[in-house]
């Protein structure tokens, strides 16, 4: 910017007598702007939960399951535009509301296994936490390097401080077959016991969001 006043004549720029200060929020907001998204057009992760009767209708049905992953609800009507206009990663479930074909990968969950447990968590799966699933860690249950696959029915999303826990503090964690998550404390004795806490299929209509 300071190369460019100079280029212009600007005579704050030759004098450098521009305040630093002002010039550095500009910068800023030029960064984040990118342009107006001419120079780095912006691209948006956006998971939206919704039951294929509702967009394939685009009506709401009295199971109808239409919102955004934090629970915000939405119209229908906007689910199928963001469609239009969006690459779609569809992820899978079944009757009871759990992600399924998330399939085999790497030691560590890619952006599109993080998808799979992102339709299921809203926060981290330990019992009682609000930190919010995008500030979570995928844990392996069991361990990578006990030969613990980077499976959907290995995988949890945990929070630093659980993460922690688990991996270091001697707690064990156990996935059931509907994704109950068993925590069981240093001792053996069981300390709680957690589900995944988006919508399931039982999961009466609600009104989306104006």
């Amino acid at each position: 910017m300071v190369a460019e006043g100079e280029r212009i004549g600007d005579p704050m720029f030759v004098n450098r007598s521009v305040d630093r200060n002002l010039l550095a929020a500009e910068a800023l907001g030029r960064l984040v702007a990118g342009g107006h998204q001419a120079a780095r057009p912006a691209l948006a992760d956006i998971t939206v939960i919704v039951d294929e009767q509702t967009i394939v209708t685009g009506g709401l049905h009295e199971h109808s399951v239409c919102e955004t992953g934090d629970g915000l609800g939405i119209p229908p009507a906007s689910v199928r535009r963001l469609l239009c206009n969006g690459q779609v990663t569809p992820i899978v479930v079944d009757a009871e509301g759990n992600a399924v074909n998330a399939g085999r990968a790497v030691r560590h969950a890619n952006r599109a296994q993080r998808r799979a447990p992102r339709a299921m968590y809203r926060t981290c799966a330990f019992h009682g936490c609000d930190v919010v699933f995008d500030r979570c860690e995928i844990h392996h249950l069991h361990p990578w390097e006990s030969d613990g696959p980077t499976d959907l029915s290995n995988l949890a999303p945990l929070c630093s401080r659980h993460h922690h826990v688990a991996r270091e503090g001697g707690w064990s964690l156990r996935l059931e077959a509907d994704r109950t998550l068993v925590i069981l404390q240093p001792d053996g004795n069981e300390f709680a016991r957690s589900r995944p806490d988006l919508p399931r299929a039982d999961h009466r209509k609600r009104q989306p969001a104006a």
